[in-house]
Formats: structure tokens, C-alpha cells, sequence
């Protein structure tokens, strides 16, 4: 019956193009997870998303009728998404000491709020919508597409492009939320001291491990050590942070 709901979901969409199609299945996955999974502690099991795919063909007779080759397609689907470049921001505070950095729910490692871009989407765009997603502040314009790190890092064996723009001035009593489920498990400040490849033979965090950091961390050193040096306050962005949406 689980299964059945899903794909009826799925159904009622009609997305008649494949990539419409294997986002549809891939957000009845996530429903699969969130409303079914969860909530039954333990009575479904936790797919994967190819076999929870294969599944729904099981049950549903409009969803077979696109030709078994789904399966396949939404696999493929799911490995071109995984090579997406990636967008977020770097949040520093009114003093420059510190960024603000999620930790993911899936591995536990620490990293700035970013994401996948999805089709269509600018680099400015998908920023704005992962760091609201992953905790809760809208930045629609705060966004200077001027400053910004941007490194290719390793991600199983992939080469993904990553930007992230560097946004000045964030109290740090603001209060932030994960708007997506299953995305953050915590949200912290963190000395820009403390990130790995900050700085030659700085002591790093102890509590925390962190993703590519050492991509990131030198140019965002160089980068503070130059606002430092006399950046306009208006460059900063300074002033009216919260006011959030």
C-alpha cells in the first residue's frame, strides 16, 4: 500500500519527459523515506533508490508502461546529478573571525551550506536556494557575484566544480533552522583558525572533521586578510541581516 501511494504520486504528475519523470521518482523516494520509513520505526525497510524504483514498476501499471528501461534511465539519471557542479555561500561574522558551516546528515563531515545545482539554475540561484534549504537564511541580496572561492574537488572518483560566494556580516545570535529534512544534522560557527589549511602549522579542530577544506580555506584567508586591508562597508553587506523571510 506504501509503495501503491507513492507511485501515485507519481502518477498524478504525468511527467511525460524521462529527467521530469526520474525527479518525480526520485521525490517518491524521498517521501518513501520521510512520511513511510520513519514514521513506521523500523516496519519498512530502507531502500536504496534504484530497487525502491524497481519496486514501484512492480506495482504500478502506468509507471511499467514507460518501458522497463526506466530503471535504467533513472540510475543514469542519479549518476549525472551526482556530477552537478555545486554552489553555496561562505557566511563570515561582523569581525571576520569566524564562517558558519553545516554538517551533513548522510557523512557527518563539516562543510559550508551547499548544494547540487538542478537544470536551469544559475550559479547566484542555486546558492540562494541551498543555503536557505540547509539553514533557513535567504540571501536573494546579499549575493555579490564578484567574490567569491571556487575550486574542482574530488567527490568518488569525480571532478565537481564547486563556487561558493563569500557573504560579510552575519550576527552571530542570528537564528538559523534546516528548511529540508534529512539534509543538516547541525549548524555551528567556526573559527576560520581552527579550518584545516588555514594556515601552515595552525592547530586545527579536534571535534570536528571537515569536507575539501583545504580547497577552500587559503583562498578565504587571502581573501580576509584583503577586507581587512580596507573593504567598504557596503561591500561587507553589513546591516540588516535579520531580516529573514
Amino acid at each position: 500500500e506504501a509503495l501503491q501511494q507513492c507511485a501515485a504520486r507519481v502518477e498524478a504528475k504525468a511527467p511525460k519527459h524521462p529527467d521530469a519523470l526520474c525527479l518525480s521518482l526520485q521525490e517518491a523516494y524521498w517521501s518513501y523515506l520521510d512520511e513511510t520509513v520513519d514514521a513506521a520505526k523500523g516496519h519498512f525497510p530502507h531502500l536504496q533508490p534504484s530497487a525502491f524504483v524497481e519496486l514501484l514498476l512492480e506495482v504500478s501499471e502506468a509507471l511499467s508502461s514507460h518501458g522497463t528501461e526506466i530503471a535504467q534511465c533513472f540510475r543514469d539519471w542519479r549518476q549525472k546529478r551526482l556530477a552537478q557542479p555545486r554552489c553555496g555561500a561562505v557566511i563570515l561574522d561582523e569581525s571576520l573571525e569566524k564562517c558558519l558551516m553545516v554538517q551533513a546528515h548522510s557523512s557527518n563531515l563539516w562543510f559550508f551550506p551547499s548544494g547540487k545545482l538542478e537544470e536551469n539554475e544559475t550559479e547566484v540561484q542555486g546558492a540562494i536556494r541551498e543555503v536557505w534549504e540547509e539553514i533557513g537564511l535567504d540571501i536573494t541580496h546579499r549575493v555579490d557575484e564578484r567574490q567569491y572561492l571556487k575550486a574542482i574537488v574530488p567527490d568518488n572518483g569525480r571532478a565537481i566544480p564547486v563556487k561558493l560566494f563569500v557573504l560579510v556580516g552575519l550576527p552571530e545570535k542570528a537564528e538559523l533552522k534546516p528548511q529540508a529534512k534529512k539534509e543538516i544534522t547541525a549548524i555551528s560557527w567556526v573559527r576560520n583558525s581552527k579550518l584545516p589549511g588555514w594556515e601552515s602549522g595552525s592547530q586545527t579542530s579536534k571535534t570536528m572533521r571537515f569536507l575539501n577544506m583545504e580547497h577552500f580555506a587559503p583562498q578565504l584567508r587571502r581573501l580576509v586578510n584583503e577586507m581587512r586591508e580596507g573593504i567598504p562597508r557596503e561591500k561587507a553587506l553589513a546591516g540588516g541581516w535579520l531580516d529573514m523571510r
